[in-house]
């Protein structure tokens, strides 16, 4: 069973979004999706990574 996932993003404003949603109201849907995501796991995390770093980008 997995208990934790961690979300690496090159999107500082992303990250924002998680930690201040009262700011970002556009955004309401996605931040409740990201909401409901936490409570299905016993940790999660969103930190932001340099661009340089995101090998995915």
């Amino acid at each position: 069973r997995i208990t934790s996932v961690w979300f690496e993003t090159d999107c500082s404003d992303l990250v924002d979004m998680t930690t201040n949603p009262m700011d970002w109201l556009t955004f309401a849907t996605e931040i409740e999706v990201f909401q409901r995501l936490q409570e299905d796991f016993e940790d999660v995390r969103l930190s932001h990574i340099l661009r340089s770093r995101n090998g995915r980008a």
